[in-house]
């Protein structure tokens, strides 16, 4: 079996990402392909609480089997300033890929850790546990 990742424009704002949670093409996509999961990144501005709350009263719209292979991933601050903070000499890009490859592994002290990006355990628990079978080779 085949696996494939699309990565879209950037949104334009965390509102229009969540709009991708309510826009009928992405429900239709995510109805006819029933293996697709959805990953949308978000920059939490310092409003965690607010902006996790608004994510899960979307996903609650969703039917369970489209709300159970959405997640929201995203940084405490901007992420030039968890870059900054790790003094990481990268670009986001490369911050981004150092990321994917860390949630391969159990979470354990790795980049997820740190306190920028530490309100993602659950989420991140619950993408791996979903989509290591088939995304991460073993």
């Amino acid at each position: 079996m085949a696996r494939r990742l699309q990565l879209l424009q950037l949104a334009g704002g965390w509102k229009q990402v969540l709009g991708t949670l309510i826009d009928p093409f992405t429900i239709q996509g995510m109805n006819e392909f029933g293996k697709r999961h959805l990953l949308l990144l978000i920059d939490f501005d310092e409003q965690f609480a607010n902006r996790w709350g608004l994510y899960q009263q979307h996903k609650a719209t969703l039917a369970p089997p489209i709300s159970d292979r959405t997640y929201l991933l995203g940084c405490l601050h901007e992420p030039e300033r968890l870059k900054a903070f790790c003094k990481y000499v990268m670009s986001i890009k490369k911050l981004g890929r150092q990321l994917s490859d860390d949630g391969a592994s159990p979470l354990a002290e790795n980049l997820w850790r740190h306190q920028h990006l530490q309100p993602n355990a659950d989420e991140l628990n619950r993408l791996v546990l979903q989509v290591k079978p088939f995304l991460f080779k073993a």
